[in-house]
């Protein structure tokens, strides 16, 4: 894994690869979590290979206290998001997705929100709407997809979309444990 891959910065990846940067397991970690344009799928086999091939060591978790083991850790936050994705994909009795894009010209305008009843479904609406905005240049959209329930107002999960249809990233609430 070349880490610097996953810099969202070329040039600072380039600057860091020249001066001879090394990152340990926490770093690594940190770096690829924060990448922008990395599909989870790519990101959970680099964290993969962190479990592999680097050291463990204790960390600082900060409000959660020290951390005897980045290993465990990393090894539990995969194996959450794992199990959050499983259900975000999975159509449930009173869940629907909602679909959405930002642009992000100077302005954030959400526009083109739409229901579905299956997250297959909502994601055609998705590359429907990245076929449409291909010719227009001049603003970035951003794709999202949204799981929610009927009446229930604090459960929800929200995933990124690439225009490709991979899921970049994602954040919940009401899920995790």
């Amino acid at each position: 894994m070349d880490i610097f891959d996953f810099f969202n910065s070329p040039d600072v990846a380039e600057h860091c690869r020249k001066i001879g940067c090394t990152f340990n397991a926490v770093e690594s970690a940190v770096i690829i979590n924060q990448n922008d344009t990395h599909t989870l799928a790519e990101k959970h086999i680099a964290y993969k290979t962190i479990l592999a091939e680097y050291p463990d060591l204790e960390a600082n978790g900060f409000l959660l206290g020290p951390i005897e083991s980045f290993h465990e850790e990393l090894r539990n936050l995969l194996k959450n998001e794992e199990r959050l994705i499983g259900i975000f994909l999975t159509t449930e009795p009173g869940a629907f997705y909602k679909t959405y894009t930002r642009c992000r010209n100077g302005n954030h305008d959400y526009f083109d929100e739409e229901y579905f009843s299956t997250y297959i479904d909502a994601l055609a609406k998705v590359k429907e709407d990245v076929d449409k905005r291909k010719e227009d240049n001049k603003d970035i959209y951003e794709y999202f997809i949204e799981k929610k329930y009927l009446g229930v107002n604090n459960k929800w999960i929200n995933v990124s979309i690439s225009p490709s249809g991979d899921i970049l990233n994602f954040s919940e609430n009401g899920y995790w444990k």
